[in-house]
């Protein structure tokens, strides 16, 4: 944890003073026994890849460890986002997840969010936000304008941040591939030449498993967080993925010198000492990612959410020179989950930069599925979802079968969820030095240990100078007695300049939380 200096202290100081109502940061336990009667079994079924529609309760057989059991219930649900509300009658209510994979820093998706918002939302909607350093969940849409401003703000903080990591890893891999030249061409270093190689080759291997660890990997407990809250919210569901798919220097193919001698190193390294041949083709492949079994795991446990992916993968265009590299298309696990999950729903799955072709065609996709219920009985048990009919076609039938192996059962222990409080920031404004915000709808409950009921919250603030690098950076949890307070605060002192303050709060039992980002000129 980062040493903050004496502002920073009386920061906190000052703090803790505005929450006097707030205690220490020890956490306790809700404890609540809920008793399971019947299960929910979302299932979709598939033939030569496309939805089967019209299917009867006839149809599906449910068997657990063998035996048949009896579906209580069966429903064929079929919806599309287009549709025309009848005159008089309130809308239903609708969520819509929409998520920004932010890898090509050349690329600005601020400019597709006037027509998400043309084509798509409308009042009396939820909007959900999952990017790589926000996870916002939902809100209701009431004012247009305000939403989209809002949505455009958090994508230029992401834009600027992946501007920022790229150039910091062009210049690492510049540096990287110079010191690889000179300390071969030096023939007095007394270097094995396999040693220079393989340190060339791991430093390379780091540096790009760097970026798609901060920049294009899904992080595990974010998705099944997602997915738990997704399968809470019962109301029709999207999930829409804008990924720009990630972008990495890679070697060039070292032909007439075009790759500033580096590739015609390795190549000479490779020939002189055959070994190291396997060196050089680990480079040369290691942009291909396989899809392990973890990912199809974590992939499974959105199909209970009811929830229909959308994915559209856009291609980046990087117009940057670099003398060792040409910037190459890497496949991350991001990417393979989402276009499975897109898959595994029926959802469109599109390789192109045109968003509003992409927008006009999920608007029309009709989504069918089937729900079914059984009774379990006592004992926790894996199930089995068969599908037949007359004409004896082989179908494609999708669900989660409820086998969790290790890590999945761990993480879903860790980060299971209660119903959500509502947990919001209002009124967030910084004049004359003064930061104000309203925190409200914090979870009251019994904690253990305590008496009378308190909540639990996490309070980040960050600052942001106008390159989006981190000024401040201060976080704190608190127990607290009020569901709503007031916190008037005085930050460090700024210097002239355009600043974002971002003050996101977490609500500590229900997992919910909320962003807001004021942009300040000091």
């Amino acid at each position: 944890m980062r040493m903050y200096n004496k502002l920073i202290v009386v920061f906190f100081l000052f703090l803790s003073l505005c929450v006097g109502f707030c205690f220490s940061q020890e956490h306790g336990k809700i404890v609540e026994k809920v008793e399971v009667v019947n299960v929910v079994v979302p299932v979709r079924v598939f033939h030569n890849g496309d939805p089967v529609k019209g299917l009867t309760k006839e149809n599906f057989k449910i068997s657990i460890n063998g035996k048949d059991v009896p579906i209580t219930s069966f429903e064929e649900k079929r919806q599309k986002i287009a549709v025309r509300d009848r005159q008089g009658t309130k809308p239903e209510p609708r969520l819509f997840v929409l998520v920004f994979n932010i890898n090509d820093y050349n690329m600005n998706l601020t400019q597709h969010v006037d027509t998400i918002f043309e084509k798509i939302i409308r009042p009396g909607d939820r909007l959900m936000i999952v990017s790589n350093s926000f996870f916002l969940t939902d809100w209701p849409v009431k004012n247009k304008k305000q939403e989209k401003a809002k949505i455009k703000q958090l994508l230029r903080i992401e834009t600027t941040r992946t501007r920022q990591e790229m150039k910091r890893v062009e210049y690492e891999m510049k540096t990287l591939a110079e010191e690889f030249i000179w300390q071969v061409a030096d023939g007095d270093m007394g270097v094995h030449p396999q040693t220079l190689m393989r340190d060339f080759n791991i430093k390379y291997k780091d540096a790009l498993d760097n970026y798609k660890k901060r920049y294009a990997n899904i992080i595990k407990t974010q998705s099944i967080r997602m997915a738990n809250y997704l399968k809470d919210k019962d109301m029709k569901k999207w999930v829409i993925n804008f990924h720009q798919v990630g972008m990495f220097p890679q070697m060039k193919s070292g032909r007439d010198e075009s790759d500033g001698g580096l590739r015609g190193k390795l190549e000479e390294l490779s020939r002189r000492k055959p070994w190291l041949r396997m060196d050089l083709f680990e480079l040369d492949t290691i942009f291909a990612v396989a899809e392990g079994n973890m990912v199809k795991e974590y992939s499974k446990y959105f199909l209970n959410s009811e929830v229909t992916f959308h994915t559209i993968l856009m291609k980046g265009f990087s117009n940057v020179y670099l003398e060792y590299y040409d910037y190459k298309p890497i496949a991350t696990e991001a990417e393979i989950m989402m276009r499975r999950l897109t898959r595994m729903t029926g959802g469109e799955e599109m390789g192109s930069n045109n968003v509003q072709k992409f927008l006009d065609k999920i608007c029309e996709k009709e989504d069918v599925y089937y729900v079914l219920t059984y009774n379990p009985g006592d004992k926790k048990s894996k199930i089995n979802v068969t599908v037949t009919d007359d004409s004896g076609k082989n179908y494609d039938v999708v669900y989660d079968n409820q086998r969790r192996p290790w890590y999945m059962k761990r993480a879903i222990k860790k980060i299971q969820q209660e119903e959500a409080a509502g947990i919001a920031i209002k009124n967030l404004s910084y004049n004359r030095g003064i930061l104000s915000v309203r925190i409200s709808g914090i979870k009251m409950g019994q904690l253990e240990g305590e008496t009378g009921e308190k909540g639990k919250i996490h309070l980040l603030i960050k600052i942001l100078d106008s390159e989006s690098k981190e000024v401040n950076n201060v976080e704190k949890a608190f127990k607290c007695k009020e569901r709503n307070f007031v916190l008037r605060m005085k930050p460090p002192a700024l210097k002239k300049g355009k600043y974002d303050i971002v003050v996101q709060v977490t609500d500590l039992l229900t997992g919910k939380n909320d962003v807001e980002i004021q942009p300040v000129k000091i």
